[in-house]
């Protein structure tokens, strides 16, 4: 905060695992960097996480920064396949949620509970991931 900077970038991160073809059959998180196992999303899971990443906005904004939120998937199976090449519809259900409802809506609501003070706020739905919309 030292630097001077006006805004704090949300790097928001989902898993996911394919059919060995690009094509997604599950979206999943991780509960933290020490323990990398791939969990299946649920409504619980979803909205505890909205829960932490509007107590860390929060303090964004208290402290007049902008909030900029970049939500995306990563390779959950561990073998570096690229975001910007999987195939999958983001308001299908893998498994009990769809990527809207288990990020795109926890990251929409925590913005909404965290900006109190009505900030301009960048709000990416697929970053790094361009390409997917055009399968």
């Amino acid at each position: 905060m030292a630097i001077g900077g006006r805004a704090i970038n949300f790097f928001v991160t989902g898993y996911y695992q394919t059919d060995g073809k690009s094509r997604v059959t599950r979206l999943g998180y991780v509960e933290s960097a020490f323990d990398r196992g791939f969990k299946d999303y649920n409504w619980f899971a979803a909205y505890r996480f909205a829960g932490g990443l509007e107590r860390c906005m929060k303090v964004a904004v208290a402290n007049n920064f902008y909030v900029a939120t970049h939500i995306h998937l990563d390779d959950g199976e561990g073998r570096g396949t690229w975001r910007n090449s999987i195939i999958f519809d983001p308001s299908k259900k893998y498994g009990a949620l769809s990527y809207w409802e288990a990020l795109v809506k926890p990251t929409a609501l925590a913005i909404r509970k965290a900006n109190f003070k009505k900030r301009t706020v960048l709000f990416s739905m697929q970053a790094e991931m361009g390409a997917t919309l055009f399968y």
